[in-house]
């Protein structure tokens, strides 16, 4: 297989070097690829998760306990997406397990008219490009709305979930 030219190969020193200099704004906690169930084709180089702060849900208009957003509806077993973001994209929220920590949800949006396939976008840590996956679905939401109609807050960014073509 070949890897996307844009998703950087961390050589193991410089991993460890990362991992000691999160930043504590943007990450909680990071969780090792091994200790996921996610799919190899699903950013394949990077080394673990991240889980955002407390500190950039809030940053997003996320509060413990809130309900989800409007404009989102359920997909059969699949997660939440919201449509109407634009014309050939929507949003979309699903679950992935993740063995000792019970399951995340991931933070994508997906273009309809797809180049090839999972050509879907996937919200990172610049630093380390990790995918970020929050603790509910409530907070994938508003993370996701936030950062696809703004922005995303300096050190995260979008990226193809796997892009056999080296597009990014």
């Amino acid at each position: 297989m070949a890897y996307p030219k844009r998703h950087p190969d961390i050589a193991p020193s410089d991993w460890e070097a990362i991992v000691k200099e999160f930043p504590s704004h943007l990450v909680d906690e990071v969780i090792d690829r091994s200790e996921t169930d996610l799919p190899p084709w699903f950013v394949p180089l990077a080394r673990a998760v991240a889980i955002p702060s407390n500190y950039l849900l809030s940053e997003v208009g996320h509060r413990s306990g809130s309900r989800a957003p409007r404009g989102w509806l359920r997909l059969r077993n699949e997660g939440f997406t919201r449509w109407g973001i634009d014309v050939e994209r929507s949003l979309w929220v699903r679950p992935c397990g993740v063995r000792p920590c019970g399951d995340l949800w991931t933070v994508e949006y997906v273009r309809w008219t797809r180049p090839y396939e999972d050509a879907d976008k996937v919200l990172v840590v610049t630093l380390g490009f990790m995918p970020v996956f929050t603790r509910s679905y409530q907070s994938a939401m508003r993370l996701a709305t936030h950062c696809y109609l703004n922005d995303p807050p300096a050190g995260l960014r979008w990226i193809t979930a796997c892009s056999f073509d080296g597009r990014d």
